[in-house]
């Protein structure tokens, strides 16, 4: 039985044309017998739920006996580790196994349960990296610095933060904060307590 690719896009790991060239070198001549779960526009801030892998789901069903699932990596087959080793368990009852072109180990009814527990554990702390590393790349679009969220704005950014708290009546106190991932104290203690316009020009209340 021909072995079949899946390839799952997410938010800041590799794309998805790298991970088909991967699982195609391994194996998988044919284009149409690569599966790819994309993510969605509305899903680009946080992770897919497992049972939003539709192409997952279908591969699962087409694979025929004696046949394998090739995967970049075991971290591209699920999400966390709890659903990356149950994913590899309904490959294993029908059969068939899961290559990781990366490692080149292969996990189907034979492996034993703490080996596939183990490895995707580690799977899932890539995943977790890949979404810390996308945090912190969301942090500098902002001009905001790394460390403790008392640290200074970037000097280029914090003009514009100090227009927008103590002038911007278009946004709230915790709009503002959150603009710039510090905390409403933070500002306060930075830039002096903020209140809000009311329609009539006169100073109200601060808006939280």
């Amino acid at each position: 039985m021909a072995d079949r690719g899946y390839i799952r896009e997410t938010r800041n790991g590799p794309d998805l044309a790298a991970q088909e060239a991967a699982v195609r070198g391994a194996g998988v001549t044919r284009a149409d017998l690569v599966y790819a779960d994309r993510l969605p526009p509305k899903r680009q801030h946080r992770a897919a739920a497992p049972d939003a892998l539709e192409e997952r789901a279908l591969v699962i069903r087409q694979i025929h006996e004696g046949s394998r699932i090739v995967v970049p990596s075991l971290d591209r087959l699920g999400i966390s580790a709890i659903d990356i080793a149950r994913t590899i368990s309904a490959v294993a009852a029908k059969g068939c196994g899961v290559v990781a072109v990366d490692t080149g180990k292969v996990y189907d009814a034979s492996t034993p349960a703490h080996v596939i527990l183990d490895d995707a554990a580690e799977a899932e702390t890539l995943l977790k990296r890949e979404r810390i590393r996308k945090a912190a790349e969301v942090k500098a679009a902002r001009g905001v610095k790394g460390g403790r969220k008392g640290n200074d704005l970037a000097p280029e950014i914090e003009p514009l933060a100090r227009k927008d708290w103590l002038e911007n009546v278009a946004m709230s106190r915790s709009e503002v904060a959150k603009k710039y991932g510090r905390s409403m104290s933070w500002f306060d203690r930075r830039f002096g307590e903020r209140g809000m316009m009311s329609k009539r020009g006169r100073r109200g209340p601060a808006k939280a």
